[in-house]
């Protein structure tokens, strides 16, 4: 459970300690950053070993932006471990246009450091 929550521009550097969270929840928020790739390191940092990672991405920008390979490298890197890769669900089910056009992939990842 989270104890403070924080609003905060997710497309800058984050100013937290490294390994100072348990977990990091971040669904329906990639979408809104320029440089996922980077937020995704980022969160590595912050978390814990062994914590988690836990986040969505649509598939068209999975596919335009090629994050399966950026998820495939940062899993060769040593960063992380993938726990859950969902089947293709709706954005946002029940929407009259997102949910039979856009899907979405949920994710949970477990930060794996080198101690």
């Amino acid at each position: 459970m989270a104890r403070r929550l924080y609003k905060m521009d997710l497309n800058n550097p984050l100013t937290f300690k490294n390994s100072q969270f348990d977990a990091v929840y971040c669904v329906a928020v990639l979408v809104h950053i320029k440089e996922a790739e980077n937020l995704l390191h980022e969160f590595c940092r912050l978390v814990r070993n062994h914590g988690y990672i836990v986040f969505s991405q649509r598939n068209d920008l999975i596919d335009k932006y090629n994050y399966d390979n950026v998820f495939k490298k940062m899993t060769d890197e040593h960063l992380w471990r993938c726990v859950f890769s969902s089947e293709d669900m709706p954005f946002i089910p029940g929407h009259a246009y997102y949910s039979d056009r856009i899907k979405a992939r949920y994710f949970v990842y477990q930060v794996q450091k080198e101690i």
